[in-house]
């Protein structure tokens, strides 16, 4: 019997930690985001819960999926939901209960703001001394028939000769 106190023990210990560690009920939130003028669904807008005391983000988050969709698994409870998206003003659905089992459609329409986005111009002006280095010298060579005719190899052809000179390169093709 003593050999089986320690194994009931620690299997009872396991079984206790494995239930406190289980977290309480969940419930899921799902919803869409578009924009409001042309009903266009919208990826990549962030949809978090909102503290109601202070309208601060909580770490509860997520984003729109390519098809404008989000889907956010929170404990049952109540929460505010905020959709934000760039050049889109922010909009917040306050109040919405999240309960077991149950699955909770939250849709948001954003309205563009223009007014949210200044331009952005990029100016730079060309350094004179980097214009020096950007031309670079060609060099000029002139071959007369004497040459060509006493060019060891050459067999009167032009196109080896060329070949034999600095800085030309032949190559077969078109």
């Amino acid at each position: 019997m003593r050999h089986f106190t320690l194994p009931i023990t620690l299997f009872l210990l396991l079984t206790v930690s494995a239930f406190a560690q289980t977290p309480g009920p969940v419930g899921v939130v799902t919803g869409t985001v578009r924009d409001r003028n042309t009903q266009e669904l919208l990826v990549g807008v962030t949809v978090q819960t909102v503290n109601s005391a202070d309208s601060t983000a909580r770490s509860t988050g997520t984003t729109t999926d390519a098809e404008g969709r989000f889907k956010l698994t929170l404990p049952v409870g109540s929460y505010n939901l905020r959709a934000t998206y760039v050049g889109f003003v922010p909009q917040q659905k306050f109040n919405l209960i999240v309960s077991s089992g149950n699955a909770n459609e939250s849709s948001f329409e954003l309205d563009e703001d223009s007014k949210r986005l200044s331009e952005v111009v990029v100016t730079a002006n060309r350094a004179v001394a980097a214009v020096s280095s950007i031309t670079t010298p060609n060099s000029i060579q002139r071959l007369t028939t004497e040459e060509i005719k006493t060019n060891p190899g050459g067999n009167f052809d032009v196109s080896r000769v060329i070949q034999t000179l600095p800085g030309v390169g032949g190559s077969v093709g078109g």
